[in-house]
């Protein structure tokens, strides 16, 4: 899905959302509120440029999309842990968060010098499969929602929990994984 609200309801600066330590997130999770918005969140076929949802699907049959910011490594004898600045995969640049007494500002403002990405799609079949089997969707949500929680056993998440969950399931998948460097990051660490 892509969250794109128009910029006169963008409510990423409303002053009601404040102070920003308690409500940093509540600009997207609840889109197309207040102002007297009443608009439906999600695309339908029967919007127009003037009721334009903010939500709309970009792409069928992913299963899921894991996001893990991580720091530059420092190689084999280096202590630094690339997942420590989201070590439960949560980064929020607008709170200070990571702070020490010689870097006080922490990650606040900041990007995250690396994003490791994974994609993990379905063929159609599968997706199909899935979709109209709401038991074998809740048994999988059930045995992988215990994955996923800390950024450090990432790989073994996605190569055996994951992997192994879909397999006995019999579900045709792609994995897609990659790490992006953001060039806007400015760490000097």
């Amino acid at each position: 899905m892509e969250f794109s609200p128009t910029a006169e309801k963008n409510r990423i600066y409303d002053s009601t959302l404040r102070p920003i330590t308690a409500n940093s997130k509540q600009w997207f999770l609840q889109p197309g509120t207040g102002s007297g918005d009443a608009r439906q969140n999600t695309a339908t076929a029967s919007e127009t440029a003037a009721t334009r949802a903010f939500a709309r699907p970009v792409a069928e049959n992913i299963l899921m999309l894991v996001i893990s910011p991580q720091t530059h490594t420092l190689g084999a004898t280096g202590s630094a842990v690339p997942t420590a600045i989201a070590p439960a995969y949560a980064y929020d640049s607008v709170l200070v968060a990571n702070a020490t007494a010689s870097n006080p500002q922490g990650t606040q403002h900041l990007l995250p010098p690396l994003l490791k990405v994974a994609m993990v799609a379905l063929d159609a079949r599968s997706g199909e499969t899935l979709s109209g089997n709401p038991q074998m969707i809740s048994a999988l949500m059930t045995e992988v929602g215990g994955l996923f929680n800390a950024a450090a056993n990432f790989d073994d998440n996605l190569n055996s929990g994951l992997v192994t969950a879909l397999n006995q399931r019999r579900l045709s998948y792609r994995i897609f994984t990659t790490t992006i460097p953001l060039k806007q990051a400015r760490w000097s660490k």
